[in-house]
């Protein structure tokens, strides 16, 4: 028996989430009230993976019919969960405690809190800064509990990947592609990954740029040619900089800069992009504009991308349609980067990117 959390964080998680399932976890008093609270979320899950393209699944700690110790089901389902929901009305102590601990170890949009309109403690101190979902338990204010949650739920599943996720890469696939090597295209905990019907994968954090990308594990190269087919999908507001999609080799980070790649972004403007020596200063950065697809349409169109890198040459060729943008740079006398080796790195900006094909090689 385990009655403290520490006890399972050793546990390894699962090589592989389970594709496509939102597993979630209602914590709350016991009284029979929130029974009726309990059935408001689970629709509310329901409508909101039904968006997502995904299926969701809600248990109560209460009720939960495991044959497991409740300990040691309420310790891993904090640490595991990809929702946890907490009812703090009358601020039970034990919902309390286990909503610091999910407070200590998870992200802020995995974590909904509830409370009851009618109860007579005010919000604690300490939760003042969360959103707060309040509710009656009249038909109304019940319907619009289930409103607000299923809103929430949709935010919340746009930071979780909704597809498989590698947990512990396995040898490198060199060369690689895709869809052959799904299991080993890499998203980070907060990128949006989703398989679509069509066979494309669709991934990306609009609002976080450190987590919108996906990063093939080839491990270290010196020498890359890619193939890609890919295209925008859900852009953002283009004040004060408009969203593009794009590709970089021989990378060593997460940002666009740090390697020598190609945006495209949503008007069908080209830019190349690469880090002008081993030390740049943000404002050395640069991206300039190497050409135009005319008639781009970022809501349909699918960009065709061939790229090259070496230590001295890099050459990108990006075709849509009739119209294609061909450039060359000799790294060696143009940019005072250096690439000796790294990855390739597919990412977006204010937008997800949908990939129908990559291989690299």
């Amino acid at each position: 028996m385990t009655v403290w959390p520490n006890d399972n964080l050793p546990r390894p998680t699962p090589f592989e989430m389970s594709p496509g399932r939102i597993n979630a976890y209602f914590l709350s008093p016991s009284d029979p009230e929130f029974e009726l609270v309990e059935v408001q979320l689970r629709s509310a899950l329901e409508t909101a993976c039904r968006v997502a393209g995904a299926q969701g699944h809600l248990e109560r700690a209460i009720t939960s019919t495991r044959p497991s110790i409740i300990h040691d089901e309420i310790w891993n389902a904090l640490y595991h969960a990809e929702l946890l929901i907490f009812d703090v009305t009358r601020e039970n102590p034990s919902v309390m405690m286990e909503l610091g601990v999910a407070a200590a170890w998870r992200l802020r949009p995995q974590v909904l809190v509830l409370q009851n309109a009618c109860s007579a403690k005010p919000i604690p101190f300490n939760l003042l800064p969360a959103r707060v979902l309040r509710y009656t338990l009249s038909p109304s204010g019940l319907a619009n509990l289930r409103n607000q949650a299923e809103q929430a739920f949709i935010w919340s599943l746009s930071t979780l990947p909704l597809s498989e996720v590698t947990r512990y890469p396995r040898p490198p696939a060199f060369p690689f592609e895709y869809p052959k090597h799904a299991e080993l295209l890499i998203t980070p905990p907060l990128c949006h990954r989703y398989q679509r019907p069509d066979g494309g994968l669709e991934f990306g954090a609009p609002f976080i740029f450190r987590h919108s990308f996906a990063l093939a594990h080839t491990g270290e190269q010196s020498n890359m040619r890619l193939e890609a087919e890919m295209r925008f999908s859900d852009p953002q507001p283009e004040i004060p900089d408009p969203p593009w999609i794009g590709f970089k080799l021989l990378g060593s980070g997460v940002l666009m800069n740090h390697g020598v790649g190609t945006v495209l972004r949503v008007n069908g403007d080209v830019q190349i992009t690469y880090q002008e020596n081993e030390r740049v200063e943000p404002h050395d950065y640069r991206d300039p504009r190497i050409g135009h697809l005319n008639g781009f349409n970022r809501e349909k169109d699918v960009v065709h991308i061939s790229a090259s890198v070496s230590k001295q040459i890099f050459s990108v060729r990006i075709r849509c349609g009739r119209s294609q943008v061909l450039h060359c740079l000799n790294l060696v006398r143009t940019a005072h980067y250096r690439p000796t080796s790294g990855y390739c790195l597919i990412q977006a900006f204010r937008c997800r990117a949908i990939l129908h094909q990559l291989k690299l090689s």
